[in-house]
């Protein structure tokens, strides 16, 4: 047995009404979504290699007007030392 430094799991999520539920299957909830093709700025794209995290996304069905209501949610599994993220970096990440 060899003690560690404990890590942190953190997460934001949230419910939005969006225009279309891509890149995500309607019928289906997305686990585990580590993708960051979405990233263009370089420094980003390193601290998200380097410290990663990623979504879960459930669509909840389409709304009368045509637009779907998903919750989202960023998750960083295990978080220690210098991998361990701020509740506001998950936020951004989320978001974007």
């Amino acid at each position: 047995w060899k003690d560690s430094t404990p890590g942190y799991q953190i997460a934001y999520g949230f419910t939005c009404d969006t225009r279309g539920h891509d890149p995500y299957a309607a019928e289906a909830m997305t686990l585990f979504d580590y993708r960051t093709d979405h990233i263009t700025d370089a420094e980003w794209q390193k601290d998200a290699v380097d410290r990663p995290t990623f979504m879960y996304a459930m669509p909840q069905g389409q709304n009368a007007d045509g637009s779907w209501r998903i919750f989202f949610e960023e998750t960083s599994l295990v978080g220690r030392g210098k991998r361990r993220l701020e509740f506001s970096e998950l936020k951004r990440r989320a978001e974007r």
